[in-house]
């Protein structure tokens, strides 16, 4: 039993694989997770939901999408991944995180559970099977209405795909991302994330590619379910006023809007006000979150070719700045030939740096900054580069010498974001 919140998270981090362990020990697929929820009365078959996949935009569009239930008075729980400070995070309601007390509680109630596992034919389950299992408890001891659960990674094997009573399906988009566990095609990458939809339910799509279309809609056929997509829909032209900063977020906005209206038709009672009232006063943190405004200083975890490409568009056209610096650091798996050149166009400074925090699936998965560096110097020699190996280190020299008329970005991991946010939080910076 664990008596505190820092007892909690420890105990659930011992099963972050360490350096040399396999990342994914044990049988592979859905049957631990299911008979770990088994153990403590099934919650995932007591709640109707929204379930999330997608490339790019499934944290903000679930963001978005459990707004809206809340203006309309629902008691909606949320699921999302990964956390940026706290794993509380990841278990919403209304939402609102989690309390650590709260965190301890179902740490206390699952864990018995999770030990006896540890003889079982399924052994030990995973960091993130354990988190899913505390945030499906969560949910049915605070009796929501609805759910919106965010998948991890993929679809097909994710924690989160055991939800039985999924009203609606939505894949954001589909891009090249996590190659090594979904596949190196976009063909392959969709035909994992398709795997959430389950039969009569309905799926909201914003991905674009013809052969993704036709792998989601012969997957709609097969389970008798509704496909609509964003671009044949009257969502393509989104003119309402959002909080969140970004023309890419329009899209993010429109698939949960659009998500919200197929409940409509369910009988769930959202009116176009809620929508609207959710919208502006969305603010979500780690995406595009502005932490200073004079000098200018923003996180955004954008990780990926598709994810940066949109943030370094919207970027100069969100903000006026002479000088732009970019505070960098990718994972280990991450395509930096893909992800620098739109970096490169838009940054005068880049500070190579690296994250210590510890990942889902194991720690130390950051690129090597000397490594990085020399990426960025064969793409543009004429940047200016820093290696700075402490990532706090780096932000504070950065911040402190800045130019009042210039920008400070920090960005390609949201391991790095939550790094910098969680020494911001303890010192009181920016606040």
């Amino acid at each position: 039993m664990v008596k505190n919140f820092e007892e909690a998270n420890a105990y659930v981090m011992s099963y972050i694989p360490k350096e040399n362990d396999v990342k994914f020990a044990g049988q592979f697929g859905l049957d631990r997770q299911r008979y770990l929820l088994h153990l403590f009365g099934d919650p995932q078959d007591a709640f109707p939901c929204v379930h999330i996949t997608g490339t790019s935009g499934k944290s903000s569009t679930s963001y978005l999408l459990s707004s809206i239930l809340k203006e309309a008075g629902y008691t909606v729980g949320l699921h999302i991944s990964p956390h940026l400070v706290s794993p509380c995070e990841r278990i919403q309601i209304n939402n609102k995180q989690i309390s650590d007390d709260e965190f301890v509680d179902l740490v206390n109630i699952v864990m018995p559970h999770v030990e006896s596992m540890k003889t079982s034919y399924f052994g030990k389950p995973t960091y993130f099977e354990i988190l899913v299992a505390m945030t499906f408890l969560a949910f049915i001891r605070h009796k929501i209405d609805i759910a919106v659960v965010e998948v991890g990674l993929g679809g097909r094997f994710d924690g989160t795909n055991v939800v039985t009573k999924t009203l609606v399906a939505v894949i954001t988009n589909v891009g090249r991302d996590h190659t090594q566990i979904l596949g190196d095609t976009v063909e392959k990458i969709i035909d994992d994330k398709k795997e959430i939809i389950k039969p009569g339910c309905v799926v909201v799509s914003g991905a674009t590619q013809k052969s993704a279309q036709a792998i989601i809609e012969k997957k709609a056929r097969e389970t008798n379910t509704r496909v609509q997509f964003l671009e044949k829909s009257k969502w393509k032209s989104f003119h309402m006023k959002l909080g969140l900063l970004g023309a890419y977020q329009k899209q993010n906005a429109a698939l949960a809007a659009m998500a919200a209206y197929e409940l409509i038709s369910m009988e769930y009672h959202i009116t176009e006000e809620h929508i609207r009232h959710a919208f502006v006063h969305a603010q979500f943190a780690g995406r595009m979150e502005v932490i200073r405004k004079i000098p200018l200083v923003v996180l955004d975890g954008a990780h990926n070719e598709d994810k940066m490409r949109a943030l370094m568009t919207a970027f100069p056209t969100c903000f006026s700045y002479n000088k732009l610096t970019v505070l960098l650091a990718l994972k280990k798996d991450k395509d930096a030939d893909a992800i620098l050149p739109a970096i490169l166009g838009v940054a005068d400074r880049i500070i190579v740096t690296q994250f210590t925090k510890e990942t889902d699936m194991g720690n130390m998965l950051c690129k090597d900054p000397e490594e990085l560096g020399t990426i960025i110097r064969k793409n543009d020699h004429t940047k200016e580069i820093i290696i700075d190996l402490d990532p706090i280190h780096a932000f504070q020299e950065a911040t402190t010498q800045q130019e009042e008329n210039s920008a400070i970005l920090v960005t390609g991991s949201l391991y790095l974001v939550g790094e910098i946010k969680k020494v911001l939080l303890e010192k009181k910076l920016f606040v």
